[in-house]
């Protein structure tokens, strides 16, 4: 065989490994086995927060966090709970990373925290405020299974972790004692070189806060036969790579998603799986990726509703939905603009008992923020 011939079939056999690699890479992509977060370290049985503590007194003038607006929501949401705020009965200052370790070991203790500490801490008590001056800066930060009434404010982290309700021995045992409660994280940057808010737990506020994360902005679920309750994420910027989705909910019996600018490199800006319950989400933009719902082994979804978001969409996946997985699902004025897809909802039947209303259409258009 002649040099060239040789060569010729060389590129050949290149071409065709590059493209079963690329079929290989869409395949996954399309769906995934559902990747989680990694495990999170066994926590001992002492590091679990106990519950039968007497509450601290509280100082009269201590101000609740703020409560961001939601907007109008389903009445199936009038049970929705919004984070009960620390009861503080001290405020202490932190510079260093031993400092603020033994502030958030104490109950009722409020820590404003200065410069940077870029070490991870772990909150072994209740009722604790991390406050954190513009420019400062902290490591990850970890939660302790049993924990409640955590507030985070300002400054910039590398990521949160609400541990699961269990113990491990090795294989968690998990228990309603142990699920954390009442956790209200606002106006923080995360910069996350994996998962920016692993959530587990139950109240729980994600509002006003900006994220650019490798993996996850954020994931709520890992929870055992459980179900987290009342998630509240508002008013967010959320930017994952593509690894992972954007925002991803798994067994969550009241969520709500508003206000809030999704993207996303490659997977879906938003997902429901598992065990979830009335998830609304509204008024949100999604950048380059879509939706996905009830597509994974085993999904019991029940009521989502989608309504008045926009979709700015470049990639394939708009509306991925397994409908025998989905009890109920509402689709109302929500807006897309693309040159992949000719209509929002791309499936030939409605459901009996969905909606699927007042939904657009337009040639795609790059996002452009609001000044």
């Amino acid at each position: 065989m002649s040099r060239d011939a040789s060569c010729s079939c060389a590129r050949a056999m290149r071409g065709i490994v590059v493209g079963i690699a690329a079929i290989a890479i869409a395949a996954c992509s399309h769906r995934d086995p559902s990747p989680r977060p990694r495990a999170p370290v066994a926590v001992r049985e002492e590091r679990v927060t106990p519950r039968d503590h007497a509450p601290p007194p509280v100082h009269a003038d201590t101000p609740a966090p703020a409560r961001r607006e939601l907007g109008p929501l389903p009445s199936e949401l009038a049970a929705l709970r919004w984070p009960e705020p620390p009861r503080i009965t001290r405020t202490v200052g932190a510079h260093d990373a031993a400092s603020l370790q033994r502030a958030v070991d104490a109950p009722g203790t409020c820590v404003r925290v200065h410069g940077s500490i870029p070490d991870a801490i772990v909150v072994h008590a209740s009722d604790v405020e991390i406050l954190m001056d513009d420019g400062a800066r902290l490591g990850r930060i970890t939660v302790v299974p049993g924990t409640q009434r955590v507030h985070l404010s300002g400054g910039t982290i590398d990521g949160i972790e609400l541990s699961p309700p269990a113990r491990w021995d090795p294989e968690p045992t998990y228990d309603e004692a142990l699920m954390i409660s009442d956790v209200l994280v606002d106006h923080v940057r995360a910069e996350a070189s994996d998962s920016a808010f692993v959530i587990r737990g139950r109240r729980v506020a994600i509002v006003d806060s900006d994220v650019r994360a490798e993996r996850y902005s954020l994931w709520a679920g890992d929870t055992g036969p459980l179900d987290g309750a009342d998630l509240i994420v508002a008013g967010n910027t959320f930017r994952s790579a593509g690894p992972e989705a954007t925002l991803r909910i798994h067994d969550v019996v009241r969520s709500v998603v508003v206000d809030n600018v999704l993207s996303n490199g490659r997977k879906h800006d938003y997902r429901v799986h598992g065990r979830s319950d009335l998830a609304y989400a509204a008024r949100n933009v999604l950048l380059r990726t879509g939706i996905m719902i009830g597509n994974q082994p085993g999904d019991a979804v029940g009521t989502v509703v989608l309504e008045r978001n926009t979709l700015h969409l470049e990639e394939p996946s708009m509306l991925e939905i397994d409908e025998g997985a989905i009890r109920r699902l509402v689709l109302r004025d929500n807006v897309v603009y693309t040159d992949r897809w000719d209509t929002f909802y791309p499936y030939p039947r409605v459901r009996e008992g969905w909606i699927v209303e007042h939904n657009e259409r337009h040639p795609f258009r790059p996002y452009v923020a609001e000044r």
